[in-house]
């Protein structure tokens, strides 16, 4: 449950009362809230909205704003589009980050470093697919894919942690 929404239900009716046991009994199996101690902290919440903004972040600059020619040139090493690319990812971050922080130094050394990270990420992914010749009918083409997305994804996590510290 998210912050906000976490109070235990209220009955006017007798704790030992036969109805009252059978509904909280329900309650439980389902996953209904039983106490205050099942809610989520404001802390996690803001953790669990941040990732969700670095989730639809990440979509948007790898799967719709990505143009043939950033696709195309982003395996060049020191070709400008994998930096215009990783620059778009970084600062489409920043709103995740914001929620946390608005400290100066402390947003510009976090957007440089997922910057970097992203364009080398990219630039590795392709240079393994150009060096082994792999094509979608390959599982080394979608193993190598995946583990592209996953490197993404734990320098989310790894933007949280720094910033949740």
């Amino acid at each position: 449950m998210l912050a906000g929404h976490c109070e235990a239900p209220r009955f006017d009716a007798d704790p030992d009362d036969f109805p009252h046991q059978q509904f909280r009994a329900a309650s439980a199996e389902l996953g209904g809230i039983r106490s205050e101690s099942d809610c989520l902290s404001p802390g996690i919440t803001l953790l669990l909205w941040s990732l969700v903004l670095l989730q639809v972040k990440h979509f948007l600059c790898d799967f719709v704003l990505q143009t043939a020619y950033l696709y195309r040139n982003k395996g060049i090493y020191g070709h400008r589009a994998g930096f215009i690319h990783a620059g778009l990812h970084a600062l489409g971050s920043l709103p995740a980050i914001l929620l946390f922080s608005p400290a100066p130094a402390l947003i510009a050394a976090i957007l440089v470093v997922e910057l970097l990270i992203h364009y080398h990420v990219d630039w590795l992914k392709l240079y393994i697919d150009k060096h082994f010749r792999l094509g979608i009918n390959q599982s080394l083409y979608w193993a190598v894919f995946g583990a592209d997305q996953l490197l993404h994804q734990l320098t989310y996590v790894g933007i949280l942690a720094v910033l949740a510290a």
